[in-house]
């Protein structure tokens, strides 16, 4: 099986599509998804942002439990030092940096979070990082595998 979670965008063929915005999520319950080590890959597209940051640790705890063993996760994100180095040397404007940290009027951002905080949950939860990519738009791509039978 193979999950994208994403906010409003387009859906992807041949993945179980959960966009946060209208589908609810069961943390408690989430054989209604996926069973334990389950999934070969999970996306989740600029997601965390939406989710305050104890639903995140828990969020992401819950989901790389449903990794089988070499499974991905793929997360993508913003990142917050980025954000803020760029607007502090003057290279984004105040509106920019504004949307950056709190999103849109229909698309409203809880939090946001660094490449590092992330990775160090990843890893923390027993995932290898394969990749991690940082672009100049400040968008994060982190790929963790699941190499144990621990998480």
């Amino acid at each position: 099986m193979k999950i994208y979670i994403h906010v409003n965008k387009n859906t992807i063929s041949g993945y179980f599509n959960i966009n946060l915005v209208t589908d609810s999520i069961d943390l408690n319950n989430m054989n209604s998804i996926c069973e334990r080590a389950e999934c070969l890959e999970i996306i989740i597209d600029e997601a965390i942002e939406h989710l305050n940051y104890q639903q995140c640790l828990i969020f992401l705890s819950q989901f790389i439990t449903r990794l089988r063993l070499n499974g991905k996760l793929i997360i993508t994100g913003t990142d917050i030092d980025m954000v803020v180095n760029k607007y502090y040397n003057g290279q984004l404007s105040a509106e920019e940096f504004n949307t950056a940290i709190f999103g849109t009027s229909s698309i409203k951002k809880t939090s946001i979070y660094s490449i590092q905080h992330i990775q160090n949950i990843l890893t923390e939860n027993g995932l290898k990082i394969d990749s991690v990519e940082l672009n100049s738009n400040c968008k994060f791509s982190i790929i963790g595998k699941r190499t144990n039978n621990d998480s």
